[in-house]
Parts: C-alpha cells; sequence; structure tokens
C-alpha cells in the first residue's frame, strides 16, 4: 500500500517475471545479430514464447495486477523495438482508451514516462496518449498511491521533442501544455529546458558543445514566446514561477550574452512596470 505500482513490479515475482520475458527476448536478438542468424521470421515470430506470455498477462480476463501491467509501459520502446507490429496490434491494450480502464492506462503511462527517455521512435505512436496525459494532468486516482502521471517527466519529454523539432510552438499538444498545466509545471519545463545546454563538472560549467544550432533557435523562439505571453497577460503572477527560470538559461555559455542579456532587461523592465501600475 505504501508503493506506486512501478515500485511494486520490481518487488513482487510477477511483475519481475515479466520484465524477465522481456530481458530474455533482448537477449536473443543480439544473439542472432551476432550469429547473423538468417531467416524469414520477424519479431516475435522469432521468438513465440516471448509473444504468447506477453499477450497472456495483457489480458485483463487473466492478469488484473497495476503492478504487471506497467510493466509493459516501463518497457514500451524496447518492446517496439523487438516487434513494431506487435505494438502497434497492442497499444490499446498496453494504454487502454476507456474510461472504465483508466487506471491500467495510468500505470503503463506513469512507468513509461517515469522510466523511458523521450525516444523519436515512438513519438508518433504515443502522440495520443501525450494528448490524454495533458488533458488528465490535474486528475488522481483514488486507489493508487502515488498518481502523479510523471508530470515533470512529462515536460521533460515534450520539451525534448520541441527542440529536436518534432514539436513546433504551435502544435496543438504544446499548446495544450502550456495551457492545462499548473506554473510549477511550466516552471519545470522552463529550467528543463534552461539546463539541457549546459552541464556542471565540480562546481564549472561547461557547455554541450555538440549542440545543434537548431536546438538552440527553437530554445531562443521558446522563451520569446513564453516571455510575451506572460507580458501580455493580465495576471502576471501565474508567470512568476516560469519566468524566473530564466536564470538557468542565463548560466549557459550556449546562449549569446547579448541576446541574454536583452532578455533579462526585458523581464526587469516587464516588473519595474507592472510594480509602478
Amino acid at each position: 500500500a505504501n508503493m506506486d505500482s512501478s515500485s511494486y513490479a520490481i518487488n513482487t515475482v510477477r511483475g519481475q517475471s515479466i520484465e524477465s520475458v522481456v530481458k530474455y527476448a533482448l537477449w536473443v536478438i543480439r544473439q542472432l545479430n551476432q550469429t547473423d542468424a538468417t531467416t524469414d521470421d520477424e519479431g516475435f515470430d522469432r521468438m513465440p514464447e516471448v509473444r504468447d506470455v506477453l499477450d497472456r498477462h495483457l489480458d485483463l480476463t487473466v492478469e488484473l495486477s497495476y503492478a504487471v501491467h506497467s510493466v509493459y509501459g516501463q518497457w514500451f520502446p524496447w518492446l517496439q523495438y523487438l516487434d513494431p507490429n506487435w505494438i502497434e496490434q497492442n497499444l490499446s491494450r498496453i494504454f487502454p482508451p476507456s474510461e472504465e480502464l483508466f487506471l491500467f492506462w495510468e500505470v503503463a503511462w506513469d512507468a513509461y514516462v517515469s522510466f523511458c527517455p523521450p525516444y523519436d521512435s515512438v513519438f508518433e505512436l504515443l502522440r495520443r496518449e501525450y494528448e490524454r496525459a495533458v488533458t488528465r494532468i490535474a486528475r488522481t486516482s483514488d486507489d493508487r498511491k502515488h498518481p502523479l502521471l510523471g508530470k515533470d517527466r512529462m515536460a521533460q519529454h515534450l520539451i525534448t521533442f520541441y527542440l529536436r523539432g518534432l514539436l513546433t510552438l504551435d502544435d496543438p499538444l504544446l499548446m495544450s501544455f502550456y495551457r492545462e498545466v499548473t506554473s510549477e509545471l511550466r516552471a519545470s519545463a522552463m529550467r528543463f529546458a534552461g539546463r539541457s545546454f549546459y552541464f556542471i563538472d565540480d562546481g564549472v560549467v561547461h557547455a554541450r558543445v555538440n549542440t545543434p544550432p537548431e536546438y538552440l533557435e527553437r530554445a531562443c523562439a521558446l522563451w520569446t514566446a513564453r516571455l510575451e505571453e506572460a507580458i501580455r497577460a493580465a495576471d502576471a503572477t501565474g508567470y512568476q514561477n516560469e519566468i524566473s527560470e530564466f536564470g538557468w538559461w542565463f548560466a549557459s555559455p550556449m546562449f549569446d550574452e547579448d541576446w541574454a542579456l536583452e532578455q533579462v532587461q526585458r523581464e526587469i523592465g516587464r516588473a519595474s512596470c507592472r510594480e509602478r501600475v
């Protein structure tokens, strides 16, 4: 009762068993690749024993454990790598769309977004699930210990997809995120975006020198859009947390110094004008 479903899964026999099935499948693929084995079979056709177990425990007439179901979300990108056709056919079983099965969707989503990096290869497949997560951002579940929906991690995923160019500022998904979430979560997204362009080692700030220039361009466009929205807002208090996170951007050596100083001056000027009003 004191654990979320993913934590419970790693502390129970059935949860560990399903995870071991996925790890076994990955081992099989590695062995086949190393031996250059040629076969007409693909995906789980090469290891039907894996498909049989995964199918059985996705059947809610057989397996009703939230903990076991969360394993499918936690290993979703690797299942997609193992058999793209299988994952597409079973997407609605892993992330059930019906309200009656919302808790199964929630545990799978929470595990996916909390444990998995934002892989481009699964983004379009899961776009509808990201949309559902955004619209359900304020919803909590009565019978789960930690109904967090991986909120901070979801924000990081969306920002990453934006910086990579998979999302644009006017994409309905990103616009819905900024419209629906709390000021604290918008601040978390802004903080993550700024910190993604540098790292600190032994107290010394280092630039991520391999960052593509287009990432920086998109980041600057995002900041400009968020600052302009704050300036236009009738009540700017809802943007204070978000805008204050520019300090992380300002510390990054990746951004042009003149541009960074200009943004600070704009923000100070905006705050001064509102104080006088």
